[in-house]
C-alpha cells in the first residue's frame, strides 16, 4: 500500500476548509452589503422625487390650460427649469452600486439583490434623462418636444426604480 505525504494530506484537509470559509465569508459580505445598497438606492430615488416635482413644474408652467406652449409660457417654465438642481441626483445616481453575488445565496437575497441591480442603471438613466430635461432650455418649440420626452424617459425610469426598491425591501 502507497504512503500519502504529509503535504498531500494536509492539502486534503485544507482545501475544503480554506473553499469553505471563503465562501462564507463572500456569502456574509454581499448579504451584510445590501441593507448599504437598498439605503443609497432610498436616498437617489429621495433626490430623484425633488427633481421630479421641479421637472413635473416646469412641464405645468410650459403649457397653457389649452395645451399650447407661448412665449411666455417658455419664458415662466423656462425660469422654473433653470432652478432645477439635476447635479446633485446625477452624482448620487453615478455613485450607486449593487454589491457583487456571492457563489451561495439564499433565494431571498438573490431576488433583493437582482432588484437592485436593475434598479441601479435605471437610476442612472433617469439622472442622464434629467439632464437632458433641464439642458433644453425651453427656448424654441423643438426645445418643449425634447423637454417633454426627456421629462417622461425620467419619470418612467424612476418610476421603475422605484418599484424594483419596493421589492428589494420587500425581499
Amino acid at each position: 500500500m502507497r504512503q500519502v505525504s504529509a503535504r498531500v494530506a494536509a492539502a486534503v484537509v485544507l482545501t475544503p476548509l480554506v473553499v469553505g470559509g471563503s465562501t462564507a465569508a463572500s456569502i456574509a459580505r454581499a448579504r451584510d452589503a445590501l441593507p448599504t445598497s437598498t439605503s443609497h438606492v432610498r436616498a437617489a430615488l429621495i433626490e430623484a422625487s425633488a427633481l421630479t416635482s421641479c421637472l413635473q413644474g416646469s412641464q405645468d408652467d410650459l403649457f397653457t390650460p389649452s395645451g399650447a406652449t407661448t412665449a411666455v409660457s417658455r419664458r415662466a417654465a423656462a425660469a422654473r427649469l433653470g432652478s432645477c438642481d439635476t447635479d446633485g441626483f446625477r452624482r448620487t445616481a453615478a455613485r450607486l452600486t449593487v454589491p457583487r453575488a456571492a457563489p451561495l445565496q439564499a433565494a431571498q437575497t438573490l431576488r433583493r439583490r437582482a432588484a437592485l441591480a436593475r434598479a441601479v442603471p435605471l437610476l442612472q438613466q433617469a439622472a442622464a434623462d434629467g439632464g437632458t430635461a433641464r439642458a433644453t432650455g425651453l427656448g424654441a418649440g423643438a426645445d418643449a418636444a425634447r423637454f417633454v420626452v426627456a421629462y417622461r424617459s425620467f419619470e418612467d425610469a424612476v418610476q421603475q426604480a422605484s418599484v424594483l426598491l419596493a421589492t428589494a425591501e420587500a425581499g
